[in-house]
């Protein structure tokens, strides 16, 4: 019997291990994509975070309803502003209004994975230890 208890502790800690990698992987995915102002994957790529960590969220209907909300905002710059969205056209004040909606719904997502846990739990003081 211990021995099950152990081996399904070390399966529980793969998989964690393997989510955390994952959620790892997708925060650089979005990064990189950011980097080199790929709209369109840096889009796919939060859609891609939010998809795999959904379940980890506390209120599930409210954060679907707000992403959903951001990210619409998102997908109405990039069917309005195609140009600039297919980088066509270099239009600063248009460039900085996509980015910085692509940044304010990575931010909800990291900000919901925190409120989750998901980074582990932040000591004040060593005593906590």
């Amino acid at each position: 019997m211990k021995e099950e208890v152990l081996e399904d502790y070390k399966i529980q800690f793969d998989l964690r291990q393997r989510r955390a990698k994952f959620i790892a992987d997708c925060i650089d995915d979005v990064i990189e994509q950011m980097k080199l102002e790929n709209y369109y994957l840096w889009l796919k790529n939060i859609d891609d975070l939010y998809s795999v960590s959904k379940h980890t969220f506390q209120e599930k209907r409210e954060t679907e309803n707000e992403y959903n909300k951001l990210r619409n905002i998102v997908v109405t710059l990039a069917n309005n502003k195609k140009a600039v969205w297919t980088k066509q056209s270099s239009d600063s004040n248009t460039i900085a209004e996509i980015e910085q909606s692509l940044r304010n719904l990575f931010q909800y997502v990291l900000d919901e994975l925190e409120g989750a846990g998901v980074f582990g739990t932040k000591f004040e003081d060593e005593d906590e230890l």
